[in-house]
């Protein structure tokens, strides 16, 4: 039985509609590309934004879809090793922070108990020439009107739009009637404070029905860092925050027309990018572990549509079977913490 569950009512969402038919005939072809999440009655989501940067070509939002199990299990025991043995003092792994030399370290062992967890990490790098995916340019205020009173600014409204769309079309194609999903953001504009937050989330609900025409459980959107939880919820934010970061990276150091339009045609690389990119790429070509990951890219066409392609980051990174093939020698700081990963 499949894990993905098409949209149902073919035609209406656009190219949604196209991208859950690919899922669906991905899932068909390769046994085994999507976890079970329907078994557990509750859902928790992690999600993170990168690409704000002005190199970068474009954002990546990414989300971590898992169930409570195969979160609680083996992956809550692991991290909470890791951080006894490295990170004792409560820091948190992030992207921009690992010029760290304990993050350096603890980043390999992280990163490999990340993998079992039951779940599926799901990363869309949207081409930043695209100014909206919802409306003609940035939303309006009669636009922001016909979903909030809150005086959303349009750039950031646009942001949560696309952020509340790809997430509820994620759990909509894995979750079952009557789940409950917690939804973790980490800090940023699109919840500066509790009225954002709770439009956010009753704005998420109505995506969320508009892809899920059966009702689900409770919906909860919280703040990562406002979780009593010993750092779980940050930590399962670090995990996002890590693939996007180092997806926003590579994206950038190489031509949008040298991103193949087929997951199978082989691009490789042709710049460097970081150490600590190279490591977390090398964890995304893993597909062997409980953790299955997708990554998909969202880019302009002549025609002024947009057009999804399904990417295979091995044949864009030369990571085949996803052994590693660092550049040499490692960036500065790095070499003395080789030994952890």
């Amino acid at each position: 039985m499949p894990n993905w569950i098409p949209l149902n009512n073919h035609g209406k969402y656009g190219l949604m509609d196209t991208m859950s038919s690919i899922i669906a005939k991905i899932e068909r072809m390769e046994g085994n590309f999507l976890p079970d999440l329907r078994t557990d009655p509750n859902l928790a989501m992690a999600s993170d934004y990168s690409g704000e940067h002005k190199k970068a070509k474009f954002h990546v939002l990414s989300y971590l879809l898992a169930d409570r199990p195969g979160i609680l299990q083996r992956w809550d025991h692991e991290r909470r090793v890791i951080r006894q043995k490295f990170l004792q003092d409560g820091r948190r792994i992030a992207f921009k922070s690992l010029g760290d030399g304990k993050k350096q370290k603890a980043l390999g062992p992280f990163l490999s108990s990340a993998c079992s967890i039951n779940g599926v990490l799901f990363c869309i790098a949207i081409e930043k020439t695209i100014k909206s995916l919802t409306y003609n340019g940035l939303p309006t205020a009669a636009n922001i009107s016909e979903w909030s009173n809150l005086p959303w600014s349009p750039k950031v409204f646009e942001k949560l739009m696309r952020i509340l769309n790809f997430g509820t079309f994620l759990v909509s194609g894995l979750c079952r009637i009557g789940q409950n999903l917690v939804w973790i953001t980490d800090e940023d504009e699109i919840v500066p404070n509790e009225s954002f937050q709770e439009d956010a989330c009753r704005i998420a609900s109505r995506w969320l029905h508009h892809y899920h025409m059966q009702e689900m459980g409770d919906l909860t959107l919280g703040v990562a860092g406002k979780f009593e939880d010993e750092r779980r919820a940050e930590d399962l934010v670090s995990i996002v925050d890590l693939a996007g970061g180092a997806l926003s990276e590579l994206f950038s150091t190489v031509s949008i027309e040298d991103i193949p339009e087929s997951p199978k045609v082989v691009v490789p690389m042709k710049g460097r990018i970081s150490t600590k990119s190279q490591l977390i790429m090398t964890w995304l070509c893993e597909k062997k572990r409980p953790l299955k990951k997708m990554i998909w890219v969202v880019r302009s066409i002549e025609s002024g549509g947009v057009r999804f392609s399904f990417l295979n980051l091995q044949n864009l990174t030369s990571l085949i079977g996803g052994h590693l093939s660092l550049w040499l020698p490692p960036d500065k700081g790095w070499k003395k913490s080789s030994g952890f990963w």
